[in-house]
């Protein structure tokens, strides 16, 4: 199985927990949502400064990758 690099510097504790496909969709859903704030946010918003944008794109990653190994809403 191919290994997913961990190109966003995720905290290895979680990274190492994740499963592959836990990674590559923080991998791709970080880079979709950081990239596409106008497709996200509502049309009529004034644009979010890139800082908070980059930490509303990484929680929203973190989500999905929890997601994906059936840990949604466990860690609060």
């Amino acid at each position: 199985m191919k290994k997913t690099i961990n190109k966003n510097r995720v905290p290895q504790k979680p990274w190492r927990k994740w499963s592959e496909a836990a990674r590559a969709a923080f991998n791709d859903f970080y880079a979709m949502i950081y990239e596409n704030q106008k497709l996200i946010a509502h049309p009529r918003m004034e644009k979010i400064k890139a800082a908070h944008w980059k930490t509303v794109a990484w929680n929203a990653a973190w989500l999905a990758a929890d997601r994906i190994d059936g840990k949604f809403g466990e860690e609060r």
